[in-house]
């Protein structure tokens, strides 16, 4: 553990509305929900995500990251989640999750933060170890965005 990078948080955010994700994804990238997994979830394929009524929930939670947001032809918002269950899951492991569902809480509690990296350099051929640190900013992703009704200098 000796040569292993230490990551401490430069900066976090907590967004609780639709538009405060929106404009936390635009300014620093994905966000992270943790959210309750329903069963039918489990199986999800395509389409935009809605929790089907009478659906048993499993215990605890699970992570997504949310990585933009979308509107379909039918003029319903969605956004655009990673999952961490592979390219069989879902749409190549994303899926479309409708906006604005109150018993997945995605709209009320999603989370970043801009990592400060400290790390001690080791020298391969005499052991001595030395100091250093770095910023790493933040990742952006590459992802189809509605801007119109935005202002990212809010």
């Amino acid at each position: 553990m000796a040569n292993c990078a230490r990551y401490t948080v430069a900066d976090y955010c907590v967004a609780s509305t639709a538009e405060g994700i929106k404009r936390e994804i635009l300014k620093n990238g994905p966000v992270i929900a943790i959210l309750p997994i329903y069963r039918d979830f489990l199986i999800y394929k395509d389409g935009i995500y809605h929790v089907i009524e009478g659906t048993s929930r499993f215990q605890g939670g699970h992570a997504l990251k949310i990585v933009g947001w979308g509107k379909s032809p039918q003029g319903e918002d969605y956004w655009i989640a990673e999952n961490t269950w592979g390219e069989s899951w879902g749409q190549k492991g994303y899926a479309q999750i409708a906006v604005g569902q109150k018993n997945l809480y995605i709209d009320e509690f999603v989370m970043s933060a801009n990592p400060r990296v400290a790390r001690q350099d080791i020298d391969a051929t005499t052991g001595a170890a030395g100091t250093g640190s770095a910023s790493t900013g933040s990742t952006k992703a590459e992802v189809h965005v509605e801007t119109e009704d935005l202002d990212a200098d809010k």
